[in-house]
């Protein structure tokens, strides 16, 4: 009886860790469906420094400009230079607007595919620290 009880604890807890691993795989997958910013918008985002385990990169858009689809896999930390008023789109159809000021700084989730639109009237500049 106690050994049945073991065996099903165990099957139990592998098809929980089996469900985590498999939804973590997922989300890694969907955050690489898109190539990273800098590979896909050079014109917008350029590595500025990088080491073995972060980049920091700068983006700028002028007034209109848009950047092409593209991820963040892994998240990072943001700054920005100026004042910005950028929309974000999302393949679905979905779009969000953000008004950052000069100076703002904070953390953001890994980005699945998307691309940033400068909906302002001034150029826009950030700068991203992404670990790798």
């Amino acid at each position: 009886m106690f050994s049945k009880r073991v065996d099903m604890l165990r099957v139990r807890m592998y098809s929980v860790v089996f469900v985590l691993v498999a939804f973590a795989a997922s989300e890694i997958a969907v955050a690489q469906v898109s190539p990273p910013s800098w590979t896909a918008s050079p014109d917008v985002y350029k590595v500025v420094a990088e080491n073995g385990q972060f980049r920091v990169v700068e983006g700028t858009w002028k007034p209109g400009q848009r950047d092409q689809l593209h991820s963040h896999p892994n998240g990072g930390f943001f700054y920005y230079v100026t004042d910005c008023l950028t929309r974000l789109h999302s393949p679905d159809g979905r779009t969000e607007d953000v008004a950052r000021s000069a100076g703002a700084a904070g953390w953001q989730p890994a980005f699945d595919s998307h691309w940033v639109e400068n909906v302002g009237k001034e150029t826009c500049k950030v700068v991203l620290f992404e670990p790798k």
